[in-house]
């Protein structure tokens, strides 16, 4: 089995069903294939190449303004060990 393989099933699976569908399979067949592996059913782990399918149609996030970002970033001491970890400081 190769990623080739993982890759054209959820092509073929993706043709067939709607996005959410879709999203199920892909989630089920990379617990499928992580558990092939560690079972030494498979020699690769190959459940990586079931790559996340995703609606084109959802709207992207708007993320925050340049001023909120800055006075975000303004807000750490990156001094500091603590202010330089971007998920600590605030």
């Amino acid at each position: 089995m190769t990623a080739a393989d993982v890759t054209s099933a959820v092509l073929r699976e993706s043709a067939a069903v709607s996005v959410a569908t879709t999203q199920n399979f892909v989630a089920g067949l990379k617990s499928f294939l992580r558990f092939c592996f560690v079972e030494g059913l498979v020699a690769r782990d190959v459940s990586e190449a079931a790559l996340a399918i995703t609606d084109g149609a959802a709207r992207p996030a708007s993320g925050i303004s340049a001023a909120d970002a800055k006075a975000l970033l303004a807000s750490c001491d990156r001094r500091s060990a603590l202010g330089r970890r971007t998920t600590r400081c605030w």
